[in-house]
């Protein structure tokens, strides 16, 4: 990957099940380290504990703007959740949020 690589770029052009399982990694230890449970997180993105825990069993998929609100919650940056230097990725010129990523 080049620096020029942004973060659709990444979901586009990486195996998806070992993207997801590396993901859900870093969601399960950071949310450890933070003390937060599955509940609590679940509550934040306003979905149900289980879909908590798949993500981190890098279960199925997860839309890029719950990536965002995941990274939000855990206060790191989405590289972090996706095991990506912040060089290598470019999130582009605007700021994402879950409204701008609907609008796409």
């Amino acid at each position: 990957m080049t620096k020029d690589n942004n973060i659709f770029e990444v979901f586009n052009n990486t195996n998806q099940e070992i993207l997801y399982i590396d993901i859900g990694k870093n969601i399960h230890s950071l949310r450890k380290e933070k003390g937060f449970t599955q509940g609590q997180i679940a509550k934040k993105l306003g979905v149900s504990p289980q879909q908590v825990q798949k993500y981190e069993a890098g279960k199925g998929s997860m839309y890029i703007h719950t990536l965002i609100d995941l990274s939000t919650i855990l206060g790191v940056n989405v590289q972090v959740l996706i095991n990506k230097p912040e060089s290598s990725i470019k999130l582009g010129q605007q700021k994402f949020s879950r409204d701008s990523i609907r609008k796409n």
